[in-house]
Parts: C-alpha cells; sequence; structure tokens
C-alpha cells in the first residue's frame, strides 16, 4: 500500500468488530480506522438482547428471583466454536450457551487485545452518508447522541455493519394504541416491569419466545399466556459435553482448531438433512416430530407439528421451551390477536383475554435498511426499491456505490451458521478491494451493474427448487414483492467458496473495467522455460553424485 485507507465503520456490534480487527491485523498502518456505534457501548444485539434468560446470566434480575429460578430452566447448551473470529477463540464456560455477559466480555476482550478501543466512537449515530465525486470520499453527517450536537466528517471507505437483527418488528394489530397496560418488545426488555402475580400475554413463537418463556414462567404468581400463528420445527439442544474437555480444548489453539472445523462439518451436514437433500429431508423431519411428540405436553401435540416442510422457518433448538408449557401457569394458543383493548385482546375465534403486560416476541425487520447512504445517482433505499427488494453482489456491494461495503447484506445470511463466521468470508473479498484502494492511482472501487444482476439472476434461479420457496417460508420474503432477501440460497461452503477472493473482471476501478496486470504470453514461457532448466540441472548434478559416490 502506498498511502493509508480511512475507513470507516458504522456499528460495533459482532460484523462491525470483526471487520475492524482483520482490517487493522491484515493492513496494519495500512488503514485509519473509525467505528461510529449510536449507543453508549459496544455489543448491537448481544447488548440490546436482555430478556431474562441472558439477563439473569449477565446479573440482572429482570423482577426474577434467583431462588426462584429452578436448575432446569438453565440454558445447557453448547456454544459452537464457530461463533467467533478463527483467529481468536472464544473463552465461553465450558458446556453452557453463551450468555450476554460471556458474548459482551469476548467482544471487549478482542477489542483490547487488537488495541482498537480509541477507535470507537460512541454515542454517534450516522444521519446520512453521502458520495462526493469531486473528493472520491462520502460525505459523513452524525450526530451526538447524548448532546445532540452535529458533525461532518469523511472517509475514502464505508463498511456498514449495523447489523440485521437491529429493527425490531412489532406485530400488526388493530388497537395497539388503546392498551393501557406495559408492552415492549422482547429484544427492548423493560427490566423495571414486575411481572409478579400478573398476566402476561407472549405473542410469538419463535426463537425469541422459546428462549423468553422459560425465563419468566418461574416467576411468583405469573400466568403466561403464549398466542402462535404457526408451528415451529423443534430439535434437542446438543448435549454440554464433558467441561474439562470443554477447557481443554479452550486452552489449546490446535485442539480449538480441529473442534471449529467438526462443528463446521456437522452443521453442513444439518444443511445437507435439512436444506439441501429432499431425501434426506424427511429423515429430519421424522427426527424433529419424534422429539417434539416425547418433550412436549401431549396436549398440545396436534398444535406443534407443523404441516410444512422443515426449513421454511427458522429451527428452534429446545433447551426448556417444551418443559415450560407443561406448568400450569403457561397456556398456548393456537389463535392470532385479531384486536388489542386497553385492558386485553381478542383472539381470532372472538374470544376475550384480559392481560396486564404483553410482550411481543415478534423478530425482527430483516428487509429494513436502516442506514441512510446516497452514492452517485440515488440512496440505498431508492436503489432497493428499483429492484423490488433489497439486492447486492455477494451480499456485500451495490452498484453505483463505490466503495461501500455492506457485510450482513442481502442474502448473506444462512439459516444455519453463525454469524461471524460469514462476516469473515465477506472480508475475504472486502480486504483486497480496501487494499487496492490504498494505491496512489486508485480512488474508486466498485460493483459493475452487469456482475450484480448475473449473480442475482443466480440467487433466483436457486431459490426457485428450494424449500424456502413455499408457502410457509414467506417469512423470509418481502411482503410487497415476495422476494428473498435474507437468505443465501446454499451451504456456507458455497458461499465461503464465492467470496474467496474478488473476480476482478466484476469491478469498476476509477470507473473502468479493472484489467490486472498479467505477464506476456512470451514472459511467462521464458520463466516456465527457466524453471524446467533448473530443475533439470538439479537433477543431473544429484545424479552424477550418486555415481560418483558408487566409482568411490
Amino acid at each position: 500500500m502506498e498511502h493509508a485507507v480511512d475507513v470507516a465503520i458504522i456499528g460495533a456490534g459482532i460484523s462491525g468488530i470483526c471487520a475492524a480487527i482483520i482490517l487493522k491485523k491484515q493492513l496494519k498502518d495500512g488503514a485509519n480506522i473509525i467505528i461510529y456505534e449510536k449507543a453508549g457501548s459496544l455489543g448491537g444485539t448481544w447488548r440490546d438482547n436482555v430478556y431474562p434468560v441472558r439477563a439473569f446470566l449477565c446479573g440482572f434480575k429482570a423482577s426474577i428471583d434467583p431462588d426462584l429460578w429452578p436448575p432446569r430452566v438453565r440454558p445447557r447448551i453448547l456454544s459452537p466454536p464457530l461463533y467467533c473470529l478463527s483467529s481468536f477463540p472464544n473463552n465461553f464456560s465450558p458446556g453452557i450457551m453463551a450468555s450476554q455477559s460471556e458474548m459482551l466480555a469476548y467482544m471487549n476482550d478482542i477489542i483490547d487485545q487488537n488495541c482498537l478501543r480509541s477507535n470507537i466512537q460512541c454515542n454517534t449515530q450516522l444521519t446520512s452518508a453521502v458520495w462526493d465525486p469531486s473528493t472520491h470520499r462520502y460525505r459523513l453527517s452524525l450526530e451526538d447522541t447524548i448532546t445532540n450536537e452535529t458533525s461532518v466528517t469523511t472517509s475514502q471507505a464505508l463498511v456498514a455493519a449495523s447489523g440485521i437483527l437491529s429493527a425490531p418488528r412489532m406485530p400488526r394489530v388493530p388497537g395497539m394504541g388503546e392498551f393501557e397496560g406495559k408492552m415492549f418488545h422482547s429484544s427492548r426488555w423493560e427490566s423495571d416491569v414486575d411481572l409478579r402475580n400478573r398476566g402476561v400475554a407472549v405473542i410469538g413463537n419463535g426463537a425469541s419466545a422459546a428462549q423468553v418463556i422459560p425465563g419468566i414462567v418461574a416467576v411468583e404468581g405469573i400466568k403466561v399466556t403464549q398466542f402462535m400463528k404457526k408451528p415451529n420445527w423443534h430439535l434437542a439442544a446438543f448435549s454440554s459435553g464433558n467441561p474439562e474437555t470443554q477447557k481443554r480444548i479452550r486452552e489449546s489453539r490446535y485442539i480449538f482448531r480441529i473442534t471449529r472445523m467438526s462443528w463446521y462439518l456437522l452443521l453442513e451436514v444439518v444443511y445437507l438433512m435439512v436444506y439441501g437433500s429432499d431425501l434426506l429431508r424427511p429423515l429430519a423431519m421424522k427426527i424433529s416430530k419424534n422429539y417434539t411428540l416425547k418433550a412436549a405436553p401431549a396436549k398440545y401435540h396436534d398444535m406443534l407439528i407443523p404441516d410444512y416442510p422443515i426449513g421454511c422457518r427458522r429451527i428452534i433448538f429446545d433447551t426448556s421451551y417444551f418443559e415450560s408449557l407443561r406448568r400450569d401457569n403457561v397456556r398456548l394458543v393456537n389463535q392470532p390477536v385479531k384486536r388489542m383493548t386497553e385492558t386485553g385482546v381478542i383472539t381470532g375465534d372472538g374470544q376475550y383475554l384480559d392481560f396486564d403486560v404483553i410482550i411481543a416476541a415478534t423478530g425482527f425487520d430483516t428487509h429494513l435498511t436502516p442506514l441512510s447512504i446516497r452514492g452517485k445517482t440515488k440512496t440505498l433505499q431508492e436503489y432497493y426499491a428499483d429492484c423490488g427488494g433489497p439486492e447486492a453482489y455477494l451480499g456485500t456491494m451495490v452498484p453505483g456505490f463505490p466503495n461501500l461495503f455492506i457485510l450482513g447484506g442481502p442474502n448473506s445470511a444462512t439459516a444455519y451458521m453463525p454469524f461471524p463466521f460469514l462476516v469473515e468470508c465477506q472480508m475475504n473479498l472486502v480486504l483486497p478491494l480496501i487494499r487496492r484502494l490504498g494505491s496512489t492511482d486508485i480512488d474508486t472501487i466498485e460493483v459493475t451493474q452487469r456482475a450484480s444482476n448475473k449473480y442475482n439472476r443466480t440467487l433466483r434461479k436457486r431459490f426457485r427448487n428450494s424449500v424456502w420457496n413455499t408457502f410457509a417460508g414467506r417469512s423470509y420474503k418481502t411482503e410487497e414483492s415476495g422476494k428473498h432477501t435474507f437468505l443465501f440460497p446454499g451451504c456456507a461452503t458455497l458461499f465461503w467458496w464465492w467470496t474467496r477472493s474478488p473476480r476482478w473482471q466484476d469491478f469498476l476501478v476509477n470507473g473502468k473495467i479493472y484489467k490486472p496486470r498479467r505477464m506476456s504470453r512470451l514472459t511467462t514461457a521464458i520463466f516456465a522455460a527457466m524453471f524446467l532448466v533448473i530443475i533439470l540441472v538439479v537433477v543431473l548434478v544429484t545424479l552424477d553424485k550418486k555415481h560418483d559416490r558408487r566409482l568411490t
């Protein structure tokens, strides 16, 4: 590199931290890195989600008396070693699911190990980023979230790492504004709300609800009613394993790498059974059905067995959700909430129920683009609208937006592989491009419209015959156009292979198709001939020495 590249990273969650560490490790002084975080501390999703299962583990009571917390409710799922950077093994407690405190500690630890603490500017929200063609830089408008003061700066490269689980999706139910009790989303948990002796409604039955419900059922006098529209496929949580074995795995880098690869291969087998093979999918469905029949209360069996293929929706790994359904103070209702009133809800079958608190465990709006970024001619939202929904080249770059790199962009997530692994895959693509920006004769790099269109046509073809292209898989599609914008329609190995290095013919460098310098055919032939001559000489000398030894 001939000069240091100014890189602004938006968001200090796991993806932003991963990007900063990789850039500093690989480019060293070749990049001036600054991370803008709108909150008061780093962590992203792991900072915001403080509902009881995680809140209890990180020291917050959240209206739960620890003495009332049954040991069987505590999570006992082994954290895969894939939920970390490959070069920085995590130090999670052996045999216990990664808690919020452990994830935050890990992120803080790797930030300190790489001396990046001074590169993070908290309480700073990006209000807009506009490409300036005269300076070949993005003009960033920033706002201090505490003082509301505004400032302007510029950056040559912009890395959008705002996350895919940052925008809570509230249920769209008539009368929501009429409810006089407490109502909040599970990712915006209000820990000052006392749940004791209260009637609590939990709307939703996805992964969030499966973690929230076991975390509140032990509260004194609480009565929980869960509303679900469609059942999910459930599988047993992985065994915790032997604590001593897990400790040795963490302490040895080589054993950790072997364990990490083993987890990777195991998850690829899961992909093959659930998503990649029509022949093996019935086996996965049978395993899930048998587990549900064994672990869930008999009165809910008909409600909990889905009528669609496994993989259409997110699979739930059960830690203690089914056990919670066995409690007398928990009820499962397979009716949607039709309307909210001042004191409760009216269900789809016309039944009225009173509640003091309503918790929306309804997931996130993964199709939302929270950042305001303007490229050469249009904003990111306008480009997505023109395409009928978000789309990008390898989920990372968008035509008309030079030097912009999106982590966790459209179609970059899988339904089974931990997110840090996918971010590292994207950084395999991003890193060489940012390195090129350090050259004095290179100002801009962007993907061509042709390459982006070709890539997204390939994705649409792969979706047509996939398990996600069903009615049950509509949660992964945009409501307006029915376009798949969230998942990558393939295994993680394929995503890694496609992002392992840039295809330079897919990029415009300074507005022109990039043609890397290559040796002429004559030069290549000369070097090849010289190499063969050297090999021949070495062989002849070796044979001659052996002949001399025989004569002596």
